[in-house]
């Protein structure tokens, strides 16, 4: 009886000991499961998944090269625009041609016929210099000797040429040369002055501005001025210059180069300007 209560007693402590060890167990079994979390938590570093974000960001940058991309075409536009500006740059080339013809003696304001430019120019000096003292009072025994003169150009309608000296500063009209051939494109230096019909060029008339000449009168501003002077190429309209004749003075031949007619109306069809000065 007394060994059936010690085997009970036995048998209790045992089944204690058997739950004991279970709890232990178990509680091991925690802390190896709590050992598991931690690897957990390392999965939890996925912040490594946010960087997965930042290579998304790179992304964005590739994005930036395409806009990198854009910028040249933008470029390209660009280049068609300078293109263009290169066109315009032939246009100024041909400017360039005009300037010359001006430099070269002739009037910026010229007119322009059927045959291109009307322009007149003078070996002798350019447009807006200084006359030499050879076609000057100041030329000595010669002192009516007109200078060489040439022009271009053709305007619709031209039937001859005329020439008229004028002082700008005083409207003095020094000499008139009219009914020159349409064919002819210069005067020689020195038209002979001692007569109203030079031989060449052939058909041509001539008077000076008073009884000093029957044609070229020097330029000779006051002594102490500078005066300038005008030398004007008319396109005639008509040959012979209709109305005048050679008793008249330079100006009136001058007056009816511009004078209206009911036919054409007036009498010349274009003219050309080459401006000088002179100091006495």
């Amino acid at each position: 009886m007394r060994m059936t209560r010690v085997g009970r007693q036995l048998g209790i402590v045992a089944a204690l000991g058997v739950v004991v060890g279970i709890g232990c167990s178990s509680g091991g079994a925690g802390n190896d499961a709590g050992a598991t979390g931690t690897p957990g938590a390392a999965n939890g570093g996925g912040g490594a998944g946010a960087s997965g974000g930042a290579g998304a960001a790179g992304g964005a940058g590739a994005t930036g090269s395409a806009g990198a991309t854009g910028s040249a075409g933008a470029m390209g536009s660009a280049g068609a625009a300078a293109g263009t500006s290169g066109g315009g740059g032939v246009t100024g080339a041909a400017g360039a041609t005009d300037g010359g013809v001006v430099d070269s003696g002739s009037d910026q304001s010229a007119s322009e016929g059927g045959g291109g430019l009307l322009a007149l120019m003078s070996t002798a000096f350019a447009e807006g210099a200084t006359i030499p003292n050879t076609y000057t009072c100041a030329g000595g025994t010669d002192m009516h000797m007109s200078p060489p003169l040439a022009w271009t150009g053709q305007p619709a309608g031209t039937k001859g040429w005329a020439i008229v000296l004028k002082d700008t500063t005083n409207m003095f009209t020094h000499w008139a040369i009219w009914d020159i051939p349409p064919t002819a494109m210069a005067l020689a230096m020195g038209v002979p002055v001692s007569t109203h019909t030079p031989a060449d060029p052939a058909g041509a008339k001539q008077v000076g501005g008073n009884n000093q000449s029957m044609g070229y009168i020097s330029p000779c501003p006051p002594a102490g001025q500078t005066h300038t002077y005008v030398f004007t190429l008319y396109a005639q309209s008509a040959l012979p210059l209709p109305g005048v004749t050679t008793a008249q003075t330079a100006a009136d031949i001058e007056a009816q180069l511009d004078k209206k007619t009911a036919n054409v109306g007036t009498n010349n069809v274009g003219t050309a300007s080459l401006s000088s000065k002179v100091t006495h």
